[in-house]
């Protein structure tokens, strides 16, 4: 992957001083800058590649593989026989699903429901049902990544038998793809794409096949660093499990093997809002066409018992009752028989400390609420006044699904200096790492139009395959009874709250009654309903 020039810049300590390099890079090295930045995102969005995805099976990761899904659904290959007629097979993808430490761990379930949705195949489960496959897309129960290994990358024996066993069926499924899609030929031919925790990745380059670890092409890994400081850069905060010696070791496999590991995250692409609604419009509507209800149903669950909890962590605090206090008015102005399905933390006493209950008049708190009060369908790892990230959509330009991304983004090559703190950066070919970054043309606002018109691309294709979005009566009930609820706590704190808050509470209360997203579609379907019955009365009349 050599190009005819080497080049080196000076170390950067920041994001804008790689960017600040870029602009005012010399003449003499931008031709061969550009020539390998094309050539790494030529490779990384190659649709005759098999691209394995190690993923979560959060919102944002699973719209991301949506996006994957419903390009390699429509890729083929033609391939030509020694004998007779050339044959078209199917792409192929492998998708590796991050397990929880949880004992509730539904992620690989989460999955492959979502890829059963998007490809109407019941699927196949194998190897004790740690794999399912749906033609030629297959899910991979993964690790838990918290099993992490001592600094010569060795893990204690319960983890290693773990650790091996899931080792061994990505073997297992990456042979039979690659066969599936007549691609076991082939040198060079996987591309691999990691999540910011690296042991996993390690363990497989190391203990794998000579022959499936000679046809690894190229690596991206997403959300290892954060970039969001103007002055450093540094771990982010899942990448923090990495130590330095995961991250060497890496680095050495890649020089080892010759290839680039290609670092993506959100603020290094200008995407880091946290919040789904500012990409897909009306998303509170349109989730669902995304999503099965059997996915999106926790995800609802979710998002009702944090909004509950957040009116009555105010309410709370204006009547000074806490803990169990709390929990009695809740459970006062509740219907056990519709909310005992969702209500979790609403009625748990250390929801409602004193600090917490203050704290729900806070900015961020107010924020994250009133993004619940448009639709209730919060990320999993999301907490109150604590958005978490959306890390997979950093991954939205890369794969095969990437269309003409050479135009808008280079893969700049980049040396890291791993054992400073924080860490510095420079441009460097050649250079076992790179990061994907917009071009300088690309301003914020073109970036984020971008994406949000990919996501209108998806939601019309969503609502030719689906239909529009059914909303089913008992999630009818349920928002009333929250509506309800949080009606009777926000009522009860007018004219008691710090100055300024109150304000901010009532648009928050004006969504849940009906003039967010998700509460004027549940009300104009209440009110199809009503007309519905009313006709029905009338005939039978």
């Amino acid at each position: 992957m050599a190009s005819t020039e080497p080049f080196t810049g000076p170390w950067c300590s920041s994001l804008p001083e790689i960017q600040k390099l870029i602009t005012s890079m010399p003449p003499q090295f931008k031709s061969n800058f550009e020539a390998e930045s094309k050539k790494r995102l030529e490779i990384l969005c190659n649709p005759k590649h098999l691209h394995v995805w190690e993923t979560s099976a959060d919102i944002d990761g699973l719209i991301q593989l949506t996006q994957v899904i419903h390009t390699v659904k429509k890729l083929s290959t033609y391939v030509p026989q020694a004998h007779g007629k050339g044959k078209t097979v199917p792409a192929g993808m492998v998708i590796i699903v991050e397990a929880s430490p949880s004992a509730d761990d539904g992620g690989f379930g989460r999955v492959c429901e979502q890829v059963k949705y998007l490809t109407g195949k019941e699927g196949k489960l194998h190897l004790d049902d740690t794999v399912a496959t749906f033609s030629s897309i297959a899910v991979v129960r993964g690790i838990d990544n918290s099993l992490v290994p001592d600094e010569h990358g060795k893990y204690h024996k319960g983890a290693r038998k773990e650790i091996d066993a899931a080792r061994k069926r990505v073997d297992t499924v990456l042979k039979r793809v690659l066969s599936k899609c007549e691609l076991e030929w082939q040198q060079k031919v996987l591309v691999w794409h990691h999540g910011p925790v690296v042991h996993f990745l390690n363990h497989w380059i190391a203990h794998t096949s000579p022959a499936l670890r000679d046809r690894l092409e190229a690596i991206t890994i997403h959300s290892l660093l954060d970039f969001s400081s103007p002055n450093m850069i540094q771990p982010s905060a899942p990448g923090k499990q990495n130590q330095l010696s995961d991250l060497q070791r890496l680095e050495d496999y890649l020089k080892r093997l010759n290839i680039t590991a290609t670092l993506l995250d959100t603020i290094s692409q200008s995407l880091g809002c946290n919040y789904l609604n500012v990409y897909m419009y009306y998303h509170g509507l349109y989730l669902s066409t995304f999503l099965p209800k059997s996915t999106l149903t926790p995800l609802y669950y979710n998002g009702l018992d944090q909004l509950t909890t957040f009116f009555f962590q105010l309410r709370g605090a204006c009547d000074r009752k806490y803990g169990p206090d709390a929990v009695a008015m809740v459970q006062a102005h509740l219907n056990p028989r519709t909310a005992q399905c969702w209500a979790k933390s609403c009625i748990d006493p250390s929801s409602y400390t004193q600090e917490k209950c203050r704290s729900a008049a806070l900015d961020p708190h107010i924020d994250y609420a009133g993004h619940l009060a448009d639709a209730p369908f919060p990320l999993l790892r999301s907490r109150l006044g604590d958005p978490a990230p959306l890390n997979a959509f950093s991954r939205l330009f890369i794969g095969p699904a990437a269309l003409s991304i050479e135009d808008y983004y280079h893969a700049v090559p980049l040396s890291l200096s791993l054992n400073t703190s924080p860490l510095t950066a420079r441009i460097a070919h050649p250079s076992p790492f790179a990061l994907l970054l917009p071009q300088p043309s690309q301003t914020p606002t073109i970036l984020t139009q971008r994406l949000q018109g990919m996501m209108m691309a998806f939601l019309d294709l969503a609502l030719r395959e689906k239909g529009m979005p059914e909303i089913r009566k008992e999630e009818i009930r349920m928002w009333e009874e929250v509506q309800r609820a949080c009606g009777w706590a926000g009522e009860g704190c007018k004219g008691r709250l710090p100055r300024g808050v109150e304000e901010k509470v009532e648009v928050v209360r004006g969504r849940v009654e009906g003039r967010g997203v998700w509460g004027f579609v549940v009300g104009k379907e209440r009110g199809r309903r009503k007309e519905r019955k009313e006709s029905r009365e009338g005939w039978s009349s």
